[in-house]
């Protein structure tokens, strides 16, 4: 599904267009929602196997966005 064009390419969270993003794309899920996966990833740790409290706060910030 592409970006509407109101939307960034370069978006931290989910833009695709940004190399150190996080490339999180956003469906339509419901009448009134939306839907992501994201798979976390190393870089993205605070203490070694766990995933780092602001990027978890980023994609809850993104997603009520």
């Amino acid at each position: 599904m592409p970006l509407a064009k109101n939307k960034d390419s370069r978006c931290y969270v989910c833009g695709p267009d940004n190399p150190v993003g996080l490339q999180v794309p956003f469906r339509p899920h419901g009448e009134k929602g939306s839907q992501a996966r994201y798979m976390a990833r190393a870089e993205h740790a605070g203490w070694n196997g766990i995933l780092h409290g602001g990027i978890i706060f980023t994609l809850m910030d993104e997603a009520l966005g």
